[in-house]
């Protein structure tokens, strides 16, 4: 078994070659079409390896997990994700739960990403996802591996998500339409509105001062809130993004 220092050293050194491999983690099924499932179909369409991975059982309140992780089959599909894992973890339960780092220290090992996206680090906001951002940001840091934060569905709009970052998702909409609609259960039960997203979109790609655009916002997660590695990153994907001022203002970095 090699050792976590030669692993961190092959992940750092895989960031300068050009396969590069995404892996976007979300805490429930439906959380990372929300939050990046644009961004997904964009990098899919570019042929860049995308993985993710579902770290809950998406059981709360009597859901049935079966159904939820074929929805979450169907819905990544859709999005062109290459690998898709669950970590069955417990609805409600991932702050309390002892594995929570060994799933993702796992899933890293095993799916070899060069950047990652998860939850944004913020104050108010579900346990799991909470929980789940957190843990990501200690496997990232304890490998080397750049990351940045989406945005939740139920982040409020003057809330304490600071978009660092908005990327153009106005030509794969329809395919994240799909993706979020592939979640039927959770569209019946009304835990998903379609209108909301799209609205979301429209509130971010303005913030960008793109005008008939639709966006997703990304947030830095590390502890110093800098866009370093981050930046480099989403320039090598060649995606339009777009730097916000705040973070523009704190780093000196503008926009691709």
């Amino acid at each position: 078994m090699p050792s976590d220092t030669l692993i961190a050293a092959a992940l750092r050194d895989g960031l300068a070659q050009p396969a590069e491999r995404v892996l976007a983690v979300g805490a429930h099924p439906d959380d990372i079409e929300l939050g990046c499932g644009g961004i997904l179909a964009l990098l899919a369409q570019k042929r860049i390896h995308v993985a993710a991975l579902v770290v809950t059982d998406g059981a709360g309140n009597g859901r049935q997990p079966a159904v939820r992780y074929a929805e979450s089959q169907r819905a990544a599909r859709m999005l062109g994700v290459s690998e898709l894992r669950f970590g069955h973890v417990r609805d409600g339960r991932a702050a309390e739960e002892s594995r929570l780092v060994h799933v993702l220290d796992r899933c890293i090992r095993v799916s070899r990403p060069t950047f990652v996206l998860t939850h944004a680090i913020t104050l108010h906001e579900h346990n799991d996802h909470t929980a789940v951002a957190a843990a990501t940001r200690t496997a990232c840091t304890k490998f080397g591996i750049p990351m940045l934060g989406y945005e939740g569905p139920t982040y409020p709009l003057a809330g304490d998500f600071v978009p660092t970052v908005f990327v153009d998702i106005g030509a794969v909409w329809p395919t994240k339409r799909r993706a979020i609609l592939a979640h039927v259960s959770e569209v019946r039960r009304g835990s998903i509105s379609l209108d909301h997203a799209r609205c979301r979109a429209q509130h971010r790609a303005a913030q960008a001062g793109w005008d008939s655009a639709l966006a997703e916002a990304l947030q830095v997660n590390s502890k110093n809130g800098q866009l370093t590695h981050e930046q480099s990153f989403l320039e090598a994907l060649s995606i339009q993004f777009q730097v916000s001022e705040w973070q523009q203002g704190h780093t000196g970095v503008g926009a691709q």
